[in-house]
C-alpha cells in the first residue's frame, strides 16, 4: 500500500479505488461501527462492483435515508468494520487503544475500499481536483456499546477533526 499525496490524473469513465484507513488514536479499544463516504460531483458510485459489494456500501439520500437511486444518493455508508459484521465474517476488527509509549507507526488500523467511476459531464478546467471526504459516523467500545468520541463530531464535515479524512 502506497499513500498517494498528490492528486492522480484521471479521465471520464476511469474506475478509481480509494483505500480508507481507519486508525484508533484513542485511549480505549473500539470499533468503527459505520464509515461514511460522500459522493462528490464528478464521482459515481459503482453499485455492481465486487469491491463495493464486499465492503457492503449502501447509498443514502440527503435526508439520511437509504436509497437505491444513484440520482438521489449523496453519500454511501458501510458497517463492514462493526463488531457484528466483523465477528460474523470471523474477523477481528477491534481497534486497539493507542499506546503512548509506542511509536506513532504502531497505531492500530483497518482498511476498507470503495470504487468510483469518473463522470464529468463537462470539463470544468484542466486543473480540476475532486475532493472525496470519508468519516467515521458511528463507533463502539470493545463490547459493541456506543461511545462518545471526545475530539470529533460525526456528520458535521468540519476540517481538522480526527473522524474525517479528505483526499484529492
Amino acid at each position: 500500500f502506497a499513500e498517494v499525496t498528490d492528486p492522480v490524473s484521471v479521465q471520464n469513465n476511469d474506475l478509481i479505488t480509494y483505500t480508507i484507513r481507519v486508525y484508533n488514536e484513542g485511549t480505549e479499544a473500539g470499533y468503527a461501527e459505520e464509515i461514511m463516504d460522500d459522493l462528490p460531483d464528478g464521482l459515481e458510485f459503482v453499485k455492481d462492483n465486487e469491491t463495493n459489494k464486499k465492503y457492503g456500501w449502501k447509498l443514502y439520500d440527503k435526508n439520511g435515508k437509504e436509497t437505491t437511486d444513484l440520482n438521489q444518493a449523496v453519500s454511501v455508508r458501510t458497517d463492514y468494520l462493526s463488531k457484528e459484521k466483523s465477528e460474523a465474517r470471523g474477523d477481528d476488527c477491534l481497534l486497539d487503544a493507542f499506546d503512548k509509549t509506542q511509536s506513532v507507526d504502531k497505531v492500530d488500523y483497518r482498511d476498507v475500499q470503495i470504487v468510483f467511476k469518473i463522470v464529468e459531464s463537462e470539463v470544468k478546467s484542466s486543473d480540476r481536483v475532486i475532493v472525496n471526504i470519508a468519516e467515521i459516523t458511528e463507533d463502539a467500545d470493545e463490547n459493541g456499546d456506543p461511545v462518545d468520541d471526545v475530539d470529533s463530531t460525526p456528520d458535521n464535515k468540519k476540517e481538522n477533526e480526527d473522524d474525517q479524512d479528505d483526499e484529492k
